[in-house]
């Protein structure tokens, strides 16, 4: 297994990596200077949407750097003698390939969490969503429907992740037995959607329907929350109201980030 590898360093002190381990085979782990005998213990298993077990999925536990990992065969992964603090865990798969007309899709996630000194935390199994096939956008504002979603946006105004050099977008509905575990202080998540190219972000919000299936009700309103990548936190953008027919929710303010669309009353 490979030891732990040091992926970015943000700003902060990249001699003070956690340990980590992860990427299938014997087991070990990589100590350095930072690391503290009596650190914190992260562990979890990462699982694809049918439930199987995932390997090799990237892993980035970050703070003011991130370290990059692997799961193992068994989609299993550990981080030991992580000092205490403030972090949020990357998982990201390759998900639909793609063409030469359509980019590759890539499941993605991230869950904050906060360690102690000496903790064993053990996070529930991570589902990672595959987004589907992309759709790629053209010249000017346009409106998109992807998985009961319709986002309209102009590419013009987006600033697009490192790698991903064509606009697109793609989603799919996430089931609730595999929503990651990013709460919304407050309020009661009723819906989630992953969306890619994850961490893609607008200068101007983009206008959001949503069709109605949830059963909420006519004037209803509920908070819509979009996925900060940079913390693994849930941030909430705009309100959405139900039509007064009920067949749409609609949040004309619109959302200014392309992650992951969290609906909470």
């Amino acid at each position: 297994m490979a030891a732990l590898v040091v992926l970015v360093a943000c700003g902060g002190d990249p001699t003070r990596p956690p340990g980590g381990s992860g990427g299938g085979g014997t087991s070990s782990t990589a100590t350095t200077a930072g690391s503290m005998p009596g650190g914190a213990t992260l562990m979890g298993v990462v699982r694809d949407d049918a439930g199987a077990a995932l390997a090799d999925a990237f892993l980035g536990l970050c703070a003011d750097a991130c370290w990059a990992s692997a799961s193992a065969a068994d989609g299993s992964f550990a981080y030991e003698n992580v000092p205490a603090g403030d972090y949020h865990l990357d998982v990201r798969v390759n998900g639909t390939p793609g063409n030469p007309d359509q980019p590759p899709t890539s499941g993605t996630l991230s869950v904050a969490m906060t360690l102690a000194a000496g903790e064993t935390l053990e996070l529930p199994p991570l589902f990672v969503p595959d987004p589907g096939a992309a759709t790629l956008l053209v010249a000017g504002s346009q409106t998109v429907s992807l998985a009961g979603l319709t986002l309209t946006a102009d590419p013009a105004e987006w600033s697009l992740p490192f790698g991903i050099d064509t606009p697109y977008l793609s989603a799919v509905r996430v089931p609730e037995p595999q929503w990651p575990p990013n709460p919304v202080d407050g309020a009661k998540v009723i819906a989630r959607w992953a969306l890619n190219p994850y961490g893609t972000t607008s200068e101007v919000p983009m206008p959001l329907t949503i069709v109605n299936d949830i059963g909420l009700a006519a004037h209803d309103a509920v908070g819509v929350y979009t996925l900060n990548p940079s913390r693994g936190e849930l941030e909430r953008e705009a309100t959405a109201t139900v039509s007064p027919d009920g067949n749409t929710i609609e949040a004309p303010a619109g959302i200014t980030q392309v992650t992951w669309i969290v609906l909470a009353e």
